[in-house]
């Protein structure tokens, strides 16, 4: 379903793993809020990214 609303600038990228102009990008949900302490649908996430 994605995300009912993202911070303005944000576009389409609010989850995942995105081929952007500048290189790879990965976004994940984060452990925090925006504008409503409230979290719907979405749990929280910590990604570990190792190279």
């Amino acid at each position: 379903m994605g995300a009912l609303k993202v911070p303005y600038g944000v576009e389409k990228y609010d989850k995942g793993l995105y081929s952007a102009k500048a290189g790879t990008l990965y976004v994940n949900p984060g452990i925090g809020t925006f504008a409503v302490p409230v979290r719907l649908l979405c749990r929280p996430e910590i990604t570990i990214i190792e190279f």
